[in-house]
């Protein structure tokens, strides 16, 4: 394994062990309906800050889709094509 892929083994670690902390915290404990929803993004965003900061940083630079869709273009846009 390499470097990043070790991080992001950790993050999935924290992620389930949080998800199952919380699972277990609501199940004897009667918590608010907002709390749950906030404790549950806790593991979401740890998971996925990267993939969500790269989408608020793409939406910022007013380029919404960092892909074409599908996974490849049809030579049929206006855009720079690097199939072209």
């Amino acid at each position: 394994m390499n470097k990043k892929q070790k991080k992001m083994l950790t993050r999935i670690i924290i992620a389930a062990v949080l998800m199952i902390a919380f699972k277990v915290i609501n199940t004897f404990v009667d918590i608010p309906t907002v709390v749950l929803f906030i404790m549950y993004m806790v593991p979401y965003l740890v998971i996925g800050y990267d993939i969500l900061r790269k989408a608020i940083k793409g939406i910022l630079n007013r380029q919404v889709f960092d892909k074409f869709p599908y996974g490849s273009c049809n030579c049929r846009c206006n855009y720079n094509c690097t199939c072209r």
